[in-house]
């Protein structure tokens, strides 16, 4: 139930020094890592194609050789119409110097206005520092003023600039797409091996990886490769249907070159969070420039903007679902890291990285702190949050935090996952001594105003049902009914009257947490017709064991929390069942781990009538026994209530009511 401590693996100095070196490594070997993990993504991305080809009977080096040759020929088709579309975008960008002006005229108002005062303001510090750029005399080096001339020194030869030839400006061309063209081959040479020798290499990295642990190395390896797969092909196709809406949309819009624009769209998109705004600056300054008047820019950035904003709230959740789990933060932060260290290329390997490391950090004890950092799921559970929050006397987040929970579930649930774990947490925090009496009271006071807030809303009451079964529960009740013979064709008797439902009354065990537990109980038993009250932990043991024939309860349960519950609860049970031996008794021992096996051992001659770990489960059982059992109690009902059972018997309606209890552990 307590918080984990921290992974000693993160606070340990050689991990961290082991850390910054891996780190140094991948900086300094960008040239050898960049490709090769290129490789491993590209072969990820490829192996379920693969696999389903040999699915179709298909040897695997025929269908990994096909699948690269069809990855090759899309990319060179992608390749030859950019280029045709930049091609004919170079030979028309002269053309669209008549639109571009006509518009920048129209920024031009009247003298006067804002836009005017604005430039005459730029206008006069420019002429300023100009001014101030000619008229200040340069010095020499002894401090003495000396003009500058235009004039050439006599004797001084001018060199003219050597025009580069066409043939030098190719060389350099082809000398620049050398070094790119060679690490394509590499990356599609080594995932197509990688294809190719696939259990080969999966085999060799368990080998390698698992450390005498066959079965978690295969795990991560397995998780690992099926989330990348399937998040790399879900990004590649959320992108590319991404860039065709955006190239369709433009062509009915107007702008020139859509294609063009779509496969940068398309490209550009890998990008985390910043690809599609980027992507959207050519597009708009080709609407701008090419298109008269602003009706196309407008559309244009309505486009992108509700393309964006539909396909990263709406689709991409709808398909990415689990399978990637990190963290927009994360995501953020990694594209940064990688980026500064790889440069362009780790921006666009950041996300299939980063979710790389969440599986790594899920599998391996060692690396957990990264699943911590990354991951998208919550750092704390919801009930060390609850804690957390009053601890720091945050009661409006605490509150907020309890609101969202009964808005997705009920008040048992709540109650039992929630708050209940949260005062285990205080109270083992105080058996510690690691909390105060004044923050515990304060604690306290804000989860008793909390349950009275709880109280006074109108929550519907679920139907109270008892589960088959009860792993948390040590006794089960079941109710047998027999019918007297002839029974059946008795008439009934109109003058008996059914005895009203007993009280139920809940008594903490020790503290002030126990209370509270009971008057969530109490709760939860008046939302299901009963009548329930709570006695104050303030009271003398004797007291409360008094109160019970002073109330005319006529069942009780004992509320008692972790530590100790057992401990608390049989004390009190005992001297209940020797002052009381006719009364209904159910111990609570709330999510208390050890109960449902040493209460078997320990309460069978305290309690006949169950012990419980739940609130749900304890409601159940009291429903239970409140509607189908009349109690015996030390009050003046005992008599009203044998009455009414002797005039039943007599009628015939009912002869014996028999609830054998049986403890399970």
């Amino acid at each position: 139930m307590a918080l984990s401590p921290l992974n000693p693996y993160v606070t340990s100095p050689m991990n961290l020094i082991a850390l910054v070196l891996v780190v140094a490594v991948l900086y300094f070997t960008r040239d050898v890592c960049v490709p090769f993990i290129l490789a491993i993504l590209l072969s990820f991305m490829l192996s379920p194609i693969v696999s389903w080809l040999r699915r179709w009977g298909l040897p695997r080096v025929p269908a990994a050789i096909g699948v690269m040759a069809l990855l090759l020929l899309v990319l060179g088709l992608c390749g030859w119409l950019v280029g045709g579309q930049l091609i004919g975008l170079t030979e028309k960008l002269p053309q669209y110097q008549a639109t571009v002006h006509e518009k920048l005229k129209s920024f031009q108002t009247a003298p006067g206005g804002l836009m005017d005062r604005l430039n005459r303001t730029f206008e006069s510090y420019a002429h300023e520092f100009e001014s101030i750029g000619t008229d200040t005399p340069t010095k020499d080096l002894i401090g003495v003023p000396t003009q500058t001339s235009p004039a050439i020194a006599a004797g001084t030869t001018v060199v003219a600039p050597t025009p580069i030839s066409k043939v030098a400006v190719i060389e350099r061309v082809l000398l620049g797409m050398v070094s790119p063209i060679t690490t394509c081959g590499v990356i599609l040479i080594l995932s197509l091996f990688l294809l190719i020798r696939q259990e080969d290499v999966r085999d060799r990295a368990i080998r390698l990886l698992g450390g005498g642990q066959l079965q978690v190395a295969t795990k991560a390896l397995d998780d690992a490769g099926a989330r990348v797969s399937r998040f790399l092909l879900i990004q590649i196709i959320v992108n590319v249907s991404f860039g065709v809406c955006i190239g369709v949309g433009l062509f009915f819009i107007g702008v020139p070159y859509c294609l063009l624009w779509g496969l940068l769209a398309s490209a550009l998109r890998f990008v985390p969070y910043f690809g599609a705004p980027i992507a959207a600056v050519a597009p708009l300054f080709m609407a701008f420039a090419a298109v008269p008047g602003w009706t196309a820019v407008i559309l244009t950035l309505v486009l992108f903007a509700v393309m964006e904003l539909s396909i990263a709230n709406v689709v991409e959740p709808w398909l990415y679902g689990a399978h990637a789990r990190v963290s927009p933060l994360a995501i953020v932060a990694s594209a940064i890291f990688w980026s500064w260290l790889w440069g362009p290329i780790g921006l666009l390997l950041s996300m299939p990285l980063t979710v790389c490391l969440v599986v790594v950090g899920q599998h391996v004890p060692r690396l957990s702190f990264l699943s911590v950092l990354l991951g998208d799921e919550p750092a704390l559970t919801p009930e060390v949050r609850f804690y957390q929050r009053l601890l720091a006397r945050d009661e409006a987040e605490a509150w907020e935090l309890a609101d969202a929970r009964l808005k997705e579930t009920s008040l048992e649930d709540l109650y039992d996952n929630v708050l209940i774990p949260a005062l285990i947490l205080a109270k083992e925090d105080r058996h510690r001594q690691e909390l105060d009496d004044t923050r515990a009271s304060s604690l306290f006071q804000s989860m008793r105003d909390l349950l009275e807030d709880l109280a006074g809303r109108s929550i519907p009451a679920p139907v109270t049902v008892v589960p088959e079964r009860e792993a948390d529960v040590t006794a089960r009740v079941s109710v047998e009914v027999e019918a007297a013979p002839g029974a059946a064709t008795a008439p009934p008797v109109a003058t008996a009257e059914v005895a009203p439902l007993p009280k139920v009354l809940c008594i903490p065990a020790h503290d002030e947490a126990d209370e509270l537990a009971a008057i969530m109980l109490a709760q939860l038993l008046g939302r299901q017709g009963l009548s329930a009250e709570v006695v104050s932990f303030n009271t003398l043991a004797s007291e409360r064991i008094a109160a019970v024939a002073a109330r005319e309860a006529g069942l009780v349960c004992v509320s008692a929390l972790p530590p100790q519950a057992l401990l608390r609860a049989r004390y009190l049970c005992t001297r209940l069942c020797a002052q009381h031996p006719k009364l209904k008794l159910i111990a609570g021992l709330w999510h208390d781990s050890a109960a449902p096996v040493l209460a078997a051992a320990r309460l069978p001659e305290v309690t006949a009538d169950g012990v419980t770990t739940t609130l749900a489960a304890a409601v159940a059982r009291i429903a239970a026994l409140a509607r189908h059992e009349a109690f015996r109690t030390d009050g003046p009902q005992e008599h009203a209530a044998s009455a009414a059972r002797g005039s039943r018997a007599n009628a015939g309606e009912l002869n014996s009511t028999r609830i054998p209890v049986s403890f399970t552990p």
